[in-house]
C-alpha cells in the first residue's frame, strides 16, 4: 500500500487479469473482479476465472484476486474495517486495469468464494455509488454488482456503504467454516443499502425450489 493506514502491512501481490479470445482493445468490456482461494495457501493462489466452456463468458474481462499468504486461512485483510489495506488495492488493481484495457468502468462487478465471498461483499458495499463528498479510495468508479457464494460480512467496523448494488448470495446451509448466518449478515446489510429493508419475497423464477428474490427492493 502506498496511502492506506498500515503502511507496515504492505507486501507484493499477484494477480491474474484474463481478457476474451478475440479481445478487441476498441470494444469496451464488463470487468469481473473474482476473490477466493482453492486451498493451496500460496501467494498465487486464486479462484479459477471460468471460461466458457465452465460456465463463463468471453465478453468480459476477469481479474483474479490473490489471497495475501500473511493472513493464513483468511486471505485478504477482512476484519480492519477503515483501516484494511484491501481498499487500496482494489484501487491500485482497478487504475491499473483501467490503463492496460478497455473496460467499462459503468459495468464492474465483484464476486467470490469463500474469503472472496467476505471481500466481495466489502467492496460492493464501500464501493458501491459514487459519494459526495469523494471516498479516499477509488473515488469516481462504483461497483454495481456482487455475487457472493459462502461469505459474510462485519458490517460494524465497516466505512459507510455508498449507493445501490446488484446481489446474488449463494451459500451451503450446512457449511461449518463460513456458516450461513454470515451471509445473512451481509444480506441484511445489502438490503440496508438498497433501502428495502423488510422487503417481501418471492419465489426466484430461475431456481424457485431453492432460491427467493426481495421484490419491494427498487426497481433500479
Amino acid at each position: 500500500t502506498l496511502a492506506g493506514p498500515g503502511t507496515a502491512k504492505a507486501v507484493e501481490r499477484t494477480f491474474w487479469v484474463r481478457v476474451p479470445a478475440d479481445y478487441d482493445p476498441s470494444t469496451a468490456y464488463r470487468l469481473v473482479y473474482i476473490g477466493g482461494e482453492t486451498g493451496s495457501d500460496l501467494p498465487t493462489d486464486v479462484y479459477p476465472m471460468f471460461n466458457e466452456a465452465m460456465g463463463g463468458t468471453e465478453k468480459a474481462i476477469y481479474v483474479a484476486i490473490t489471497i495475501d499468504s500473511r493472513l493464513d486461512e483468511v486471505g485478504y485483510d477482512e476484519q480492519s474495517g477503515a483501516a484494511s489495506y484491501e481498499w487500496e488495492a482494489f484501487q491500485l488493481l482497478q487504475t491499473f486495469v483501467d490503463n492496460s484495457y478497455c473496460v467499462d468502468n459503468n459495468r464492474i462487478f465483484v464476486s467470490g468464494y469463500s474469503s472472496g465471498g467476505w471481500v466481495s461483499n466489502m467492496f460492493s458495499c464501500y464501493f458501491g455509488g459514487i459519494p459526495t463528498p469523494a471516498r479516499k479510495f477509488l473515488p469516481t468508479y462504483a461497483v454495481r454488482g456482487r455475487a457472493a457464494t459462502s461469505g459474510g460480512l462485519i458490517p460494524d467496523n465497516m466505512p459507510k456503504c455508498n449507493g445501490a448494488v446488484a446481489a446474488l448470495y449463494l451459500h451451503d446451509a450446512g457449511d461449518t467454516t463460513n456458516p450461513i448466518a454470515g451471509s445473512k449478515v451481509g444480506l441484511d446489510n445489502t438490503l440496508m443499502q438498497n433501502k428495502c429493508t423488510g422487503s417481501q419475497t418471492a419465489d426466484w423464477p430461475g431456481m424457485p425450489d431453492v432460491c427467493k428474490i426481495y421484490s419491494d427492493c427498487p426497481k433500479e
